[in-house]
């Protein structure tokens, strides 16, 4: 695991290629600022997420593009208050 206050997205996917290619399992969870909030801390109320990633398999056809997400990551603090009910996974 890797923890910062703010990655770069290609850094951070050329740092997973790499680990990949090493055989290693790479994660990259960004530090909350809630961190800096003593009372959150003592109350245990400190939460890191992984960093936001998309994969997309994309299949075209003469008229047609169709996309499936295969992987994908949004840190719950990034997702809209009217969106989070919707997400079931």
């Amino acid at each position: 695991m890797c923890f910062g206050w703010d990655f770069a997205f290609e850094i951070n996917e050329v740092a997973k290629q790499q680990a990949a290619r090493a055989s290693l399992k790479m994660r990259f969870l960004r530090i909350p600022r809630d961190v800096m909030d003593k009372r959150a801390v003592e109350q245990g109320d400190i939460h890191f997420f992984e960093l936001a990633a998309l994969a997309v398999e994309v299949k075209a056809s003469k008229r047609d593009v169709k996309l499936k997400l295969t992987d994908f990551v949004i840190p719950p603090d990034d997702v809209p208050e009217e969106v989070r009910s919707w997400v079931k996974h």
